[in-house]
């Protein structure tokens, strides 16, 4: 809008650098979409910076999924806009044997889709199933008070 001002003014030289600005902006918001949009092995990860009432209330949504045994909770480390923060819940979901692979991955769509729709979660957050990446597994176990949640283990 100031450029398209600044242009009726005939102040060219100064629209212009607001142009710039803009798509330098423009150009920024498309980085920080893209790093926010996928997570990889090398990413880096730190703890969560959520309250402890909001961990213990997303942890009692979870309990309502039993297919879910362990959920972790932790914040990308953003190159690009490191001020608006990126959660990711990271679950590991349990199946039966006659269940197998065949459905696993409509099923993980299924629960993923469930999360975001049915709970209240952070804002900004990015839910990931662990079972066919364990390495991303053991990096999160890696970063302390990440876990969650851990669904009871019945004794026998």
């Amino acid at each position: 809008m100031i450029c398209y001002f600044l242009k009726n003014q005939g102040k060219n030289n100064e629209a212009k650098s607001y142009q710039e600005r803009a798509d330098n902006h423009s150009k920024l918001m498309l980085k920080a979409q893209q790093e926010r949009s996928n997570l990889k092995i090398d990413d880096k990860f730190n703890l969560h910076n959520i309250s402890d009432i909001e961990v213990d209330k997303l942890r009692q949504q979870l309990s309502h999924y039993p297919q879910i045994i362990t959920a972790y909770l932790v914040q990308k480390n953003l190159q690009y806009f490191p001020e608006k923060p990126l959660y990711v819940l990271a679950v590991k979901r349990g199946f039966s044997f006659w269940e197998g692979s065949r459905i696993y991955e409509a099923d993980s769509s299924k629960l993923v889709n469930s999360l975001l729709e049915e709970n209240e979660l952070p804002d900004n957050v990015f839910i990931f199933i662990l079972n066919s990446n364990l390495s991303m597994e053991k990096k999160l176990k890696h970063i302390q008070n990440s876990m969650i949640y851990q669904k009871n283990q019945k004794k026998r």
